[in-house]
């Protein structure tokens, strides 16, 4: 059978490890990925031949032959792990048991995922070291029920600090502002000792971004510090929709992997020369802006494209061209925040703070329009600083490809 990219993509999402990629990640492993039918017997890879490739079954089964004697039998799962661990030479042989379909993953283009996934090496030599365990069956089932509960990895000290800091930080603020010198009433003193863990819970990302929101939410209405009117009040402004619907689609485009398709095909056009590519760098971030509301998620979309660009115009990592690029990205996904209403979930803040007679002026192109002067004297800043800090080297040894 022959698979179409979008199968190849579901395989890919579907295998053990490369399931916890991004959509972007997996798009990237797209050329360098290969299909191959091979017959009952026929042998795949054999050991201490050198290992570029790495293989996923999609259809039949395998095994692991050292010398005459089988270590394991491997059915919708990898093989040839040594090509993504760092090993020189497969150390077993590859032998189809019966028709099998595999797809051929090139050893280079996993190097260059393996900075966005920390635990895609972890994770392929865990499945390398498998192949010779015994009692596998219980092995995978006690795994499963550590990550259940939460103890396959030692935990951080990061997280230690964090979770004891913010047990202990509310007994402290509740003691600290109950005193009678500072003359503080009962409800803000429990409003400061709700928001004090809920804090921390946010510097240190203990949990979900929302649920120290829900938290502070839920402790206001049974503690009644405030009016249930007055604390529900943003659920139902206009306000809140726009900014629920503005992160929605934000998130369903990047992961998608639309945004990144696209933002391929804007390259295809642009001319050969590291102006044309650091200033449509630019642009893309600036318009990435209005429609994902996190300059992380921008800045996730466009790391890819500028490391792939490097490499394309083969400039040194530390050297002037590689900084130029890197700079127009950058300020195209983060410096230009404040020109659009929907980039930031701070602006909608800002806009809540308003007089009503105000806000309701403040739509999404009234915004950018208040926001237009301060924008072109931006952009104008930093292209005069772009043209004079870093000089245009060469024309790059690159052909328009994606």
């Amino acid at each position: 059978m022959t698979l179409t990219n979008i199968n190849t993509i579901h395989h890919l999402q579907t295998a053990p490890v490369l399931g916890d990629c991004s959509v972007q990640d997996l798009s990237r492993l797209i050329p360098f990925i290969s299909e191959r039918f091979i017959k009952a017997e026929e042998i795949l890879f054999e050991s201490e031949t050198p290992a570029d490739t790495l293989y996923l079954i999609v259809e039949g089964n395998l095994k692991l032959m050292s010398g005459k004697r089988q270590v394991d039998l491997v059915t919708q799962a990898f093989l040839g792990e040594e090509a993504a661990i760092g090993y020189k030479e497969y150390t077993l042989t590859g032998v189809a048991v019966e028709d099998s379909t595999v797809l051929a993953i090139d050893k280079d283009a996993l190097i260059k995922i393996t900075s966005s996934n920390p635990n895609l090496e972890k994770g392929l030599y865990q499945s390398f070291v498998k192949h010779y365990l015994y009692r596998k069956p219980e092995i995978d089932q006690t795994n499963r029920d550590l990550r259940i509960l939460g103890l396959s990895d030692n935990p951080k000290t990061k997280v230690i600090i964090g979770w004891i800091t913010a047990i202990i930080l509310p007994i402290i603020v509740a003691l600290v502002a109950a005193r009678p010198a500072f003359e503080i009433s009962e409800s803000i003193q429990q409003f400061l000792t709700v928001f004090s863990p809920a804090l921390i819970l946010w510097t240190f990302d203990l949990v979900a971004a929302f649920i120290p929101a829900v938290i502070i939410v839920f402790s206001l209405l049974v503690l009644d510090i405030a009016p249930s009117s007055l604390v529900l009040s943003g659920f139902s402004s206009s306000s809140f929709f726009l900014a629920l619907s503005i992160f929605a689609l934000g998130a369903v485009l990047s992961s998608s992997g639309l945004t990144y398709r696209l933002v391929l095909i804007i390259l295809k056009a642009v001319p050969q020369s590291q102006f044309s590519y650091s200033v449509t760098l630019f642009l893309i971030g600036l318009l990435l802006t209005p429609v994902l509301p996190s300059a992380n998620g921008r800045t996730q979309l466009v790391a890819p494209l500028l490391v792939d660009m490097v490499d394309a115009l083969q400039l040194k990592p530390s050297g002037k061209g590689s900084t130029r690029l890197a700079f127009s990205a950058f300020s195209g996904t983060t410096f230009m925040s404040f020109l659009f209403l929907s980039s930031k979930p701070i602006n909608f803040v800002l806009v809540g703070l308003l007089p009503t007679q105000v806000r309701d002026r403040f739509s999404l192109p009234y915004w950018t329009l208040a926001a237009g002067v301060a924008g072109l004297v931006a952009i104008a800043d930093l292209s005069s600083y772009r043209v004079c800090s870093f000089v245009i080297q060469k024309k790059p040894p690159c052909q328009n490809k994606t």
